[in-house]
């Protein structure tokens, strides 16, 4: 059994597992749920653009729908809480303005550095072939599902 209230991160990496089959009785309250997606959702991403959209499936008719969608993880439809299904979004430029507005009244970037970024940024994401952003959305989306496994794997 992996340790779960160590913080090294040796334990952690080596303690990784992929789960093919959860505990039906053991369920995760949506407040919860959330609360594990935005702590996931700090993950980071290509000029903080955050492309991950994702559905929690609870319901028997939600699980129902998504069964012939998977080839795999059929079990853990079965049994788990609930399936996290994460999208990319292709045009998230488009709400690069509220993204780095935010970040500077925050303060977490200086509103010229945001005013910059949403000059540079914005156009050059427009400019990208399906295929280009596909790649940039596909690698921001699976950092953003690795952060979500150390965050449920945290917790518990």
């Amino acid at each position: 059994m992996t340790n779960l209230t160590t913080n090294d991160f040796t334990d952690i990496l080596e303690g990784r597992r992929s789960i093919r089959q959860y505990d039906p009785k053991v369920s995760i309250s949506r407040e919860e749920m959330l609360e594990m997606l935005n702590e996931a959702a700090k993950a980071p991403s290509s000029v903080n653009m955050q492309p991950w959209r994702f559905l929690i499936v609870q319901s028997e008719e939600g699980r129902a729908t998504l069964k012939p969608l998977i080839r795999f993880n059929k079990r853990q439809n079965k049994s788990s809480s609930a399936m996290i299904v994460v999208f990319g979004d292709m045009r998230c430029y488009e709400y690069a303005d509220r993204i780095y507005t935010e970040s500077a009244e925050k303060g977490i970037m200086p509103k010229l550095m945001a005013k910059t970024q949403l000059s540079v940024i914005v156009p050059t994401y427009r400019k990208y072939d399906r295929a280009k952003m596909n790649d940039v959305v596909k690698i921001d989306s699976s950092l953003f599902a690795m952060q979500f496994m150390l965050v449920a794997r945290s917790h518990g």
